[in-house]
């Protein structure tokens, strides 16, 4: 390969382990803007009201004790996307199967997302919208891994209680527009780079190396 890009810190370390040269970058979500996803979403509202919205992909009770919650303390209704006829959530509003503009959409519009989701995270993240992060029991790296390179730890949360200090503490997404800027430049850079690498012809890669 001319270049080899991955999206968790972890990863990169374990193949630079193995001999491997590995950089991170942005999830591709995420080097498209919130202006473009935006638009693809449409413009009208994805619901008439304010509302918080749950994206869950794992089974845990305390995120939706969470959001039960955060919906009170706000005197919001919880809106939960579903895609499994198994209904997970008491007490709120179900979105079954919704597109995938609609999906966009629903984040977007949000007044707090709760998700275990590293994609919820991410679209929270270019819209702007108030994430409280509820790690999920396994496989947590790459959210991990994004929280971190924002700078936004503080908005996990392993109780109700906590995700409660997380809307006390913040009424809106902290502002990581110019982090995303930096992140998004250093894709573009990286993928000019492998292009050109890869219109090189490998004897004269080899030969520079």
């Amino acid at each position: 390969f001319a270049g080899v890009s991955v999206r968790e810190s972890a990863a990169a370390q374990y193949l630079d382990s193995l001999g491997i040269p590995a950089r991170c970058h942005l999830d591709p979500t995420l080097v498209v803007s919130g202006a473009e996803w935006s638009a693809f979403a449409g413009a009208a509202p994805a619901r008439p009201t304010p509302y918080i919205l749950v994206y869950q992909l794992n089974s845990n009770p305390v995120l939706q004790q969470a959001a039960l919650a955060v919906g009170k303390q706000l005197g919001l209704p919880v809106v939960r996307i579903e895609y499994w006829q198994t209904f997970r959530g008491r007490n709120t509003h179900t979105m079954m199967r919704p597109s995938v503009a609609k999906f966009v959409a629903l984040i977007r519009d949000a007044s707090v997302l709760i998700s275990d989701s590293f994609h919820g995270a991410a679209f929270a993240l270019n819209f702007n919208t108030l994430l409280i992060s509820v790690r999920p029991p396994k496989y947590s790296g790459r959210l991990d891994s994004l929280l971190t390179q924002f700078g936004l730890e503080n908005l996990r949360a392993s109780s109700a209680g906590e995700a409660i200090d997380v809307v006390r503490e913040y009424t809106t997404m902290p502002d990581c527009t110019e982090r995303l800027a930096t992140e998004r430049a250093a894709v573009d850079d990286y993928l000019a780079e492998v292009m050109r690498l890869e219109a090189t012809p490998t004897h004269i890669r080899e030969g520079s190396a």
